[in-house]
């Protein structure tokens, strides 16, 4: 049996006849950094068969209670399944040992960069050769892993026992510096997602160009609650503090009350194919800076968050705020995330926390550490400017369309990025928000300034940016489409296999 924490509920949706039991294969499951995953697995449940499979064991750190509650049906391996695993291994080595050592050296005959890199696929091998067993039993149709390392090698090997087809996700920095084993993983995949145009590029050149023709774009959906939910409830809160205190406060920011109304009356975006909607979208126009702009309101509160990782370019944005204190600009930063332990990121957290000192905005800069999701959407009201300064590390490594971008843009925050790789697809230069090249303080600060001094501006790129994110980043319709997506190239498949 596999090892799970609880079994799969009997009462499950029906579905119409057809459509594939996917098996979604991750590391761990739920995982509060990645509400992306837990958003699209949870969409695609609605829409097909789908049954989760975790390689580790559960690390349910940070999650929200309704992560919590979908642990519960999660397939989870780990140290605990390790006998269980090796006797599966041994059983497939006695009665295919042909079979078996050629798929351990397709599969794990690489120059690894890293013993943990190695490490991480010789046990996705181990629980692959497992896992084809329990999906040949669960009635599994086809096998996706959202991430193309680990997890698709343990497809890969599950695909090839079982004799079932495997999808697999190349995203930002999994495509440069890249696995010793990603071409031949995308040449071994029956359909490669991607989550933005340009890293879609990326996939089809990648290597031999081996992924050609069978690349698919499906951008990721949002992952917060609507803007407008979360503004009813602040004004419950405001309402209940207002009847102890006698009084509400004033808003802050003249417009800024009106990020949660300023789509209302308008009806909600409808399904489409959004393979081209990254270059076209012709309901937005241009905003000009006002001919006699109105500043914001000080100090000017700015944002980034993220993980504390060398693509993200804080320092370059720590180094532009040292910038603006220069400029007598009147704000703060809060710049939220992790590194370190935490987040296995080496040292990020002690160089910013020491170039915050260097630079003397200890008074300005607060670092408040990780952010649960269920406290973004406040923490993104609360705030003026979101900034994104992006890099390209000297390894090639870059983000694509970073989450915290996207759902800045849906909660009407004006945005403030760099031009690396997927980013101008939706912070569009004087449309849906400023770009610079990266690492340009000098840039980076003149575009926060421009914003601070020019509330109306800043107010016409935020409603753009929330336009385009509720069209480009539709849960319901992204979902919708992998789901077809999945199911017309399994029902391809299982056709080519009958021929």
């Amino acid at each position: 049996m596999t090892e799970s924490k609880t079994s799969e509920p009997v009462t499950q949706q029906p579905f119409e006849p057809g459509l594939p039991h996917v098996a979604c294969v991750l590391l761990w499951y739920p995982l509060f950094t990645q509400p992306f995953i837990f958003r699209e697995v949870q969409g695609l449940r609605k829409r097909l068969p789908v049954s989760v499979y975790s390689l580790y064991g559960a690390n349910l750190r940070h999650c929200s209670t309704e992560m919590r509650m979908a642990a519960r049906r999660t397939h989870t391996l780990g140290s605990r399944a390790i006998f269980t695993i090796l006797a599966e291994v041994m059983r497939q080595l006695f009665t295919h040992p042909l079979r078996l050592g050629r798929l351990f050296r397709r599969t794990m005959f690489r120059r690894w960069r890293c013993i943990e890199t190695m490490g991480e696929n010789l046990w996705a091998f181990c629980a692959g050769v497992y896992l084809a067993r329990q999906f040949t039993e669960a009635g599994i149709d086809m096998i996706y892993a959202p991430w193309p390392r680990g997890t698709a090698t343990a497809a890969w090997v599950a695909g090839s026992i079982a004799g079932l087809p495997f999808a697999t996700c190349a995203r930002g920095d999994n495509l440069e510096p890249a696995d010793p084993d990603l071409g031949a993983k995308l040449d071994a995949a029956f359909l490669v997602r991607a989550n933005n145009g340009a890293d879609k590029a990326r996939i089809e050149s990648f290597d031999r160009g081996q992924a050609k023709g069978k690349v698919e774009l499906v951008y990721n959906g949002l992952t917060l609650p609507p803007l407008e939910d979360v503004s009813v409830a602040d004004q419950a809160d405001q309402a209940d503090q207002t009847g102890q205190a006698g009084q509400t406060e004033q808003p802050r920011q003249a417009g800024q009350e009106e990020r949660g109304a300023s789509l209302a009356g308008q009806a909600s975006p409808a399904s489409c194919d959004f393979s081209d909607v990254a270059h076209s979208f012709p309901q937005l126009e241009v905003v000009s800076p006002s001919p006699s702009p109105v500043p914001m309101a000080r100090p000017v509160r700015l944002l980034a968050l993220g993980r504390f990782d060398v693509t993200k370019g804080f320092d370059v944005l720590l180094q532009a705020c040292g910038l603006l204190q220069d400029r007598g600009l009147d704000f703060t930063l809060t710049l939220a995330g992790g590194g370190g332990t935490v987040m296995g990121l080496g040292c990020m957290q002690a160089e910013l926390t020491r170039l915050r000192k260097d630079l003397g905005l200890e008074a300005r800069v607060s670092m408040p550490g990780l952010i649960s999701h269920n406290e973004l959407p406040r923490l993104l009201k609360d705030h003026d400017i979101f900034v994104a300064p992006c890099v390209v590390h000297a390894s090639g490594r870059r983000d694509g369309i970073p989450n915290t971008v996207i759902e800045a843009l849906a909660y009407g925050l004006p945005v403030v990025s760099t031009t690396v790789n997927a980013l101008p697809e939706v912070v569009r230069h004087g449309k849906t928000g400023l770009a610079v090249p990266q690492h340009d303080a000098e840039a980076l600060a003149g575009a926060v300034e421009m914003l601070a001094n020019d509330s109306a501006l800043a107010a016409g790129l935020a409603r753009n940016g929330r336009l385009l994110a509720a069209r480009m980043f539709d849960p319901e319709a992204n979902n919708d489409r992998l789901a077809r997506i999945f199911t017309n190239n399994y029902r391809c498949w299982k056709e080519t296999c009958v021929e």
